[in-house]
């Protein structure tokens, strides 16, 4: 007679849900401490990076590491990572940090950044000074700054 796939399983438990209020044991060797309540420290060992925590290693992945480091990835906690601007958005990224503190003392007015133009809810190549408003004002502005125009966009909550 052929095995079916349920005369080949092999028998188990099936195990029960999570109690509330009950904190499962740690792992052999692991931490009581749930994940984000961790800190590691980030070694170099020969070509190889890895991360400690509590004498345990975690070896990394050597793209993702470097493009992490150079900030082409998620920022790692606390640090500061800041990239050149494309030379094109560079007249924008001047202009926005000339003008940040003038244009946000306007009331309405949340923060100011470079950026690309938006037309007709698209995105253009032209670059910009993106000032976002707060939700329901309409705050007097200039069409143009140092002859990079401004683009007004709501403020994300």
């Amino acid at each position: 007679m052929p095995q079916t796939h349920e005369s080949r399983r092999i028998p188990g438990n099936p195990g029960r849900e999570p109690q509330p209020g009950v904190t499962p044991p740690p792992a052999e060797g692991g931490s009581s401490q749930p994940p984000s309540a961790r800190t590691g420290v980030l070694r170099l060992e020969g070509d190889r990076m890895y991360v400690e925590v509590g004498g345990e290693r975690i070896w990394l992945d050597p793209r993702q590491t470097v493009d992490t480091l150079r900030g082409l990835g998620p920022t790692p906690a606390g640090a500061r990572v800041t990239r050149a601007a494309p030379s094109a958005l560079a007249a924008a990224v001047a202009a926005a940090q000339r003008h940040r503190a003038e244009l946000e003392a306007i009331d309405g007015v949340v923060t100011v950044r470079a950026g690309y133009q938006f037309e007709k809810g698209r995105i253009t190549k032209t670059p910009c000074l993106v000032v976002a408003v707060a939700p329901g004002t309409s705050p007097a502005l200039p069409p143009s700054l140092e002859g990079v125009p401004g683009d007004v966009t709501p403020a994300a909550p």
